[in-house]
């Protein structure tokens, strides 16, 4: 080969490295379908309780948020945040909070809750 034929075959693959490095982003998408409901969450998230042996008292109550965990290297997936909590003296308790992945029902995220202290604010 000659010198320039080299050299053209150099400037080619800059030019389809540069234009590949150049290729818009997808725009951000989340898949929010789910192949589960709120209730078998609450179920799913109620037996991971279960599961590691801890207590659950008779009246306890369950709040289903639709959500979804954004990842920095993967793409973001959607969840249910399942947050287990008891009424005392008129006032909420949040004992322990479960995120289970809609799609595959897996658990993500398992918080105790019981023992943390809630940050006071000064006005």
């Amino acid at each position: 080969m000659k010198p320039c034929e080299i050299l053209g075959c150099i400037f080619a693959g800059i030019f389809l490295l540069w234009g590949c490095a150049d290729t818009p982003t997808p725009p951000f998408v989340v898949n929010t379908q789910s192949s589960l409901n709120a209730n078998s969450a609450r179920e799913l998230a109620k037996h991971e309780i279960y599961k590691r042996g801890l207590p659950l008292p008779s009246n306890w109550h369950a709040l289903v948020r639709d959500s979804f965990v954004d990842y920095e290297l993967k793409p973001s997936r959607a969840i249910f945040a399942v947050t287990f909590y008891v009424v005392v003296k008129g006032e909420r308790r949040n004992m322990y909070e479960v995120n289970i992945d809609k799609q595959s029902g897996k658990v993500e995220d398992f918080l105790d809750v019981r023992r943390a202290v809630p940050i006071q604010v000064q006005e």
